[in-house]
């Protein structure tokens, strides 16, 4: 096996955990009684996740998303948490960047979500009473036990449970297509061309911050 391999390897298994805690953080409760051996929990859509995604390897679009909630809403705990995730260089070297397609940023993640499914974390099926027929995955229980052991053992990947909690504060039940929506709504994202890194907006979201923080 060669270097590419290996950072090929590290590369699935990087997504794989950081789609873990979205599907543990953000999937809803399964109604009624579940029996053993079934899932709890159900995250619908492939493009909402891809959109959630978006705003864990970006911080930086994350935390100008919390500033638009700010604007409108007045919570000054969004400015606040807005603040945390700009300083430092963790905006620099958390970033993972994307490329942007027709239907914005998008990468492939079938490898990294059959690490979830391999061992039983996860489930991927096609919700057949929806229009398009989108991806739904449905969470076993053993997806939150990893999650919890992986953040023990691992206390950086706290990171990832603290951003999918900043996700919560913004309206992260849309629809794919409405998230998407919000981040074609930045010029840098809109006008990145086709098949080019979309870039990153940290000065501008900074300068933006500070702004707020002087009113």
């Amino acid at each position: 096996m060669n270097h590419n391999d290996v950072e090929s390897i590290d590369f699935h298994y990087r997504d794989a955990i950081r789609l873990l805690y979205i599907f543990t953080g953000l999937a809803e409760p399964i109604g009624g009684k579940v029996k053993a051996g079934e899932p709890t929990h159900v995250f619908s859509g492939e493009k909402r996740l891809m959109a959630l995604d978006f705003y864990i390897r970006y911080p930086d679009y994350l935390a100008n998303q919390l500033l638009d909630c700010y604007e409108s809403s007045g919570d000054k705990t969004l400015l606040s948490l807005a603040d945390k995730i700009l300083k430092g260089d963790e905006p620099d070297v958390r970033t993972i960047l994307m490329v942007r397609w027709r239907r914005g940023a998008y990468q492939k993640i079938e490898t990294a979500l059959s690490i979830l499914e391999a061992p039983g974390l996860i489930k991927t099926v096609k919700d057949m009473d929806k229009q398009g027929h989108p991806w739904t995955y449905l969470i076993f229980p053993q997806a939150y036990e990893v999650a919890k052991s992986a953040t023990t053992q691992q206390p950086s990947l706290g990171w990832y449970e603290k951003q999918v909690e900043a996700l919560k504060k913004l309206p992260y039940q849309k629809s794919g297509t409405g998230l998407k929506q919000e981040q074609y709504d930045v010029p840098e994202y809109e006008n990145a061309a086709l098949g080019s890194v979309i870039p990153t907006i940290k000065t501008q979201v900074i300068s933006r911050l500070e702004k707020f923080k002087d009113d």
